[in-house]
């Protein structure tokens, strides 16, 4: 994969990333994902401008591409200095849509992806103003995928940390989830995130009383 890059591989894969032949986008989404795995091809990758059309892709009809598409993101989003990127032109709201969708690996990847970039704290705010909320309770309540749910409780517990996303995350009935979550999920990440979730709504002294009410004491 190093060798690849470092022979001048990426500008010709992002030429077929925008071809308007699904098999070669495919094809091409499917390599820049493999490429991506590397950390060392991260940053190349960026500065190849492989970023936006990995971001118009995940928006295709195809579920490959999607998959393929938001799979690199998730992986060009997991690096502190490529992250931002990610983000940018409608990268975002591209992440949040597919985090919607049908297919459970598309979803599951894009709520990684969201995860990577919850580690900002600006992007914290963003993820919960451009709609990104919902989808992440949604997924943490459907007890019947387990590794789905965990990275939606990881999502939740990295949203919680900003507390402008409190009031809203309050209003959406985090708390409560959280709470019954540690109680009763079998998988012990998923507990753990929920208990830093709760830990992060615990510092702050507006939800004092309703933590206590929901049973987090």
């Amino acid at each position: 994969r190093l060798q690849m890059v470092q022979e001048g591989v990426l500008p010709s894969i992002v030429v077929l990333a925008r071809s308007d032949r699904l098999e070669v986008q495919r094809a091409a989404a499917l390599t820049l994902y493999n490429l991506s795995c590397l950390p060392a091809n991260q940053i190349p990758i960026r500065d190849a401008g492989a970023v936006m059309p990995l971001v118009q892709l995940c928006q295709s009809a195809d579920v490959d591409c999607r998959r393929y598409s938001v799979m690199a993101l998730c992986n060009e989003s997991s690096n502190s200095e490529t992250r931002v990127e990610v983000a940018r032109g409608g990268g975002l709201q591209a992440l949040i849509l597919v985090s919607k969708d049908e297919d459970v690996e598309c979803k599951r990847y894009a709520t990684i992806a969201l995860c990577n970039l919850a580690c900002d704290d600006h992007m914290q705010v963003q993820i919960v103003v451009h709609g990104g909320l919902r989808p992440a309770v949604e997924m943490a309540r459907a007890a019947g995928d387990v590794e789905t749910q965990r990275h939606a409780v990881m999502l939740l517990a990295n949203l919680s940390a900003n507390e402008e996303n409190h009031e809203t995350m309050v209003k959406a009935q985090v708390i409560p989830d959280l709470v019954q979550l540690t109680r009763v999920s079998e998988d012990l990440d998923a507990r753990l995130f929920a208990a830093y979730g709760l830990a992060n709504f615990a510092s702050n002294v507006d939800y004092y009383s309703l933590m206590g009410d929901e049973g987090a004491l």
